[in-house]
């Protein structure tokens, strides 16, 4: 089953569909499904999103919330979720906050007041 992602996504489908065997896995079966449609399926053969894929992901999320057989319905029944049109849109081009260089032991050392060993 090695990268084969769409029959994946199939198998997690019908698993999800039914409620009779292995209830206790359906958290890891919700966030599995949501890995496959966010990273593997949701790219067409030019390299552009898909947004029906990715609108589908965020459903099958809100969907793992409100599953009683998670474990997370508590936590997230006093959570408000918003999502608009285009939070979708946007998703995966969210601005990152830069990283700041590496600071040397020196630096470190200094900013804390302490000595820095040199080796």
């Amino acid at each position: 089953m090695l990268k084969e992602y769409e029959y994946q996504a199939e198998v997690i489908n019908a698993l999800l569909g039914q409620r009779l065997w292995r209830r206790g896995k359906r958290a890891r079966w919700h966030e599995r499904r949501a890995v496959l449609l966010t990273r593997y399926l949701c790219f067409d053969e030019e390299g552009k999103k898909k947004q029906h894929v990715l609108q589908e992901a965020m459903r099958g999320v809100v969907e793992a919330l409100r599953d009683e057989d998670t474990g997370i319905g508590e936590v997230s029944s006093s959570l408000s979720i918003f999502v608009t049109h285009d939070s979708l849109i946007n998703y995966g081009s969210l601005p990152t906050k830069p990283r700041a260089p590496p600071r040397s032991a020196r630096e470190t050392a200094q900013s804390s007041g302490t000595r820095a060993m040199c080796v």
